[in-house]
Formats: C-alpha cells, sequence, structure tokens
C-alpha cells in the first residue's frame, strides 16, 4: 500500500519539428552573432501569450537538442546538463514559464513541457487539463501557421505516484 502522504502528478511533453517555412519567416540572418534569436523569441512569445489566455501556469519550451526530465520541487527552475534539461516546477499557482535555447544554432525539434498546478486537475482528473493542452496547441499551430498534413506535433502524457520512500 501507498503511504498517506501520497501525491499524483502528471505533466504534457509536446514535440514540434521546426518547420522551415519559421526559420524563414523570422528573418534570420546567418551573418548575425545569434542568427536564430529572433526565431526562438517569437515562438517563445506566441506561446507565452497562449498558454496565459487559456489560464496554464507552468510551462517550459527548449529549443537546444536536450532532453527534458521534470521534477516537482519547492522552486521553478531549469538547470542544464550535457544531454538532459531538468526542470522541477512547484506546487504554487503562480505563472512559471521556462525557456532555454541557443541562439546560434538550429534545432531539428522544439521541445514543450506543460504540467498542471493543483486547481486544474481537481480530483486528479486531467481530462479538462488535457483539453486545453490542445487547445494551446491547436492555436500555436494555427499561429505558426503549421500545416497539420506535413508539420509534425507528438504529444505525451505522463502520470506519476509520488511519495518518501522512508
Amino acid at each position: 500500500l501507498l503511504p498517506a502522504d501520497t501525491k499524483h502528478t502528471g505533466y504534457v511533453v509536446a514535440q514540434l519539428a521546426m518547420p522551415m517555412h519559421l526559420v524563414e519567416a523570422a528573418e534570420t540572418k546567418l551573418s548575425a552573432d545569434e542568427p536564430y534569436q529572433p526565431l526562438y523569441k517569437a515562438i517563445s512569445r506566441t506561446l507565452m501569450d497562449i498558454a496565459e489566455y487559456n489560464e496554464v501556469k507552468k510551462l517550459a519550451l527548449i529549443a537546444n537538442g536536450r532532453h527534458p526530465i521534470v521534477r516537482f520541487q519547492d522552486e521553478d527552475k531549469m538547470q542544464i546538463d550535457n544531454e538532459l534539461v531538468h526542470i522541477s516546477f512547484s506546487d504554487n499557482e503562480e505563472q512559471s514559464f521556462l525557456s532555454d535555447w541557443e541562439n546560434t544554432n538550429l534545432v531539428d525539434m522544439i521541445t514543450l513541457v506543460f504540467v498542471p498546478v493543483n486547481s486544474d486537475t481537481p480530483q486528479n482528473s486531467y481530462g479538462r487539463y488535457l483539453n486545453k493542452i490542445q487547445q494551446i496547441l491547436r492555436e500555436m499551430a494555427r499561429e505558426m501557421g503549421l500545416d497539420p498534413q506535413r508539420d509534425d506535433l507528438m504529444l505525451r502524457f505522463h502520470q506519476n505516484t509520488l511519495y518518501k520512500m522512508r
């Protein structure tokens, strides 16, 4: 049996293959010191605006070729290792947008991480939250001019049970 102080958590990871029309639209200047900064800033701004409108409070954008590892701790932070990005989110209801990208490198895949706050999942029910994420991704795809027939978006939902071993 599980201890009484068990906590159920979940999060969503979405991966978007970088569409070349976005690179062209961002007026990327390869001769610049940080040629992809305008591209990543535009994607980040679009995601933040849509998430805020849809009242999603905890999210991260990763465009550096690394894979996210999500943890639940006392503060919202991101730590970069060789191949991994350690992302931690707290239980509070405050807005938190974490991001990391490399302004000098064009990545093949953009990774988005969405983490619900307690008010998003009453009685550990994730249905409404997943509907919100689906709406955000639809709006983001529309804003970015993605073609559903050509551009791929992969979505994974992770659900965990956390407890302290004594």
